[in-house]
């Protein structure tokens, strides 16, 4: 459980501490931060996991505009094992040079060191806390990726993996295609190669495609199944079947990239629902998953999504501007992200007029939200 994140330094994040509920939704207007939050946490996921290392995640183009210092300071506290971790990492960019590495990289457990990266060198230490190995390692990647399969790195694992789980989704249905060359085990965060990802779910979760196919029936009318058709030796073709409704006999299918935007959007946010129901994602952060999707279609979704959670012991993160969102979550798991005079971002809870008979989405629309 993401108990806390802190971040300084970067766009108008600066000196930005966050403290979570399991379900949270980020309120504020264009440019408060709300997607800052979300790229910082896919960037450390990226980062943590080896996927990506420090010059390619251009932190470099993110320093806060109004700031000289040349210094982005990131911080995670997540609960688990039994105990809290606390990570920590401090990127040094040259602003001339347009050059970035990891200054210091740290992760301890119940006040115990982990791993220790500063000035180059590595020091990865047991649980009981003896130095276990030392080593220079490259600044541009995370240390992560030198932990070993090891019975004394079970506490740094954890955490990798734990933070390797995490999901930004922003959904993007104009580039998503309906052929997949390969299996794709990771969804990306504006969900392109879902179709690679579905089918990797095909063969790891099978029984999530029922599921599937049950909740999309109930929310699309004339929704009968979906599939993957084999094109060629590696190239298979996601493809939805529709009842016929113009009075002929049988079913016909539609390949998934001519599917309107919404229907696209909706199958990926709806797999999305039901992998998480079946597998131990930690944190998902959904950014406007309303866009393209109707009203009677986002509802159940939404509820569906929040029960999930729930029942997992898992964190969700939603930022949205939609009334049905707004007024489900912002009652009790709300707060407003604000930039006082365009300065940094600061969280204000959110508030409704004591006696007001305005919902919360009427509230926001005349911006006495948080004040």
């Amino acid at each position: 459980m993401l108990k806390r994140l802190y971040i300084d330094n970067y766009k108008c994040l600066v000196n930005f501490d966050f403290t979570p509920q399991r379900t949270q939704l980020l309120l504020g207007s264009n440019g408060a931060g709300k997607s800052a939050v979300f790229d910082v946490l896919w960037s450390l996921r990226r980062l943590i996991s080896g996927e990506r290392k420090i010059p390619e995640l251009a932190l470099f183009s993110a320093l806060t505009l109004w700031e000289r210092r040349e210094q982005q300071t990131f911080e995670l506290e997540v609960e688990g094992n039994g105990g809290t971790y606390e990570y920590g990492l401090i990127v040094q960019h040259k602003r001339e040079a347009r050059q970035s590495h990891i200054l210091a990289e740290s992760l301890s457990f119940e006040d115990r060191p982990l791993l220790n990266f500063a000035e180059g060198a590595v020091t990865i230490y047991r649980e009981t806390g003896q130095v276990d190995a030392q080593f220079p390692f490259d600044s541009s990647q995370s240390a992560f990726v030198t932990i070993l399969e090891r019975s004394e790195h079970r506490l740094h694992r954890w955490f990798r993996d734990w933070v390797g789980q995490i999901q930004v989704v922003r959904p993007n249905p104009f580039d998503m295609i309906s052929q997949s060359l390969q299996e794709e085990p990771r969804l990306n965060d504006n969900m392109t190669n879902f179709v690679s990802w579905y089918r990797h779910l095909v063969q790891e979760t099978p029984e999530l495609i029922e599921r599937l196919r049950q909740s999309l029936a109930e929310v699309w009318e004339g929704f009968q199944s979906i599939r993957l058709e084999k094109a060629g030796p590696s190239v298979r073709l996601l493809k939805v079947s529709l009842q016929n409704a113009a009075g002929g006999e049988g079913n016909y299918e539609v390949a998934f990239g001519d599917l309107s935007d919404g229907q696209r959007v909706l199958i990926a946010l709806y797999t999305l629902m039901h992998f998480a129901e079946r597998t131990s994602l930690p944190l998902v952060c959904i950014d406007e998953p309303e866009n393209f999707v109707s009203l009677a279609e986002i509802q159940p979704w939404l509820l569906g999504m929040c029960q999930t959670v729930e029942d997992r012991g898992a964190h969700v993160l939603f930022i949205s501007h939609h009334p049905e969102l707004i007024n489900y979550l912002a009652p009790q798991d709300a707060i407003v992200l604000r930039r006082p005079q365009g300065g940094p971002t600061r969280v204000m809870p959110f508030r409704s007029l004591a006696g007001s008979t305005l919902t919360p989405a009427e509230t926001i629309a005349r911006g006495w939200d948080g004040e």
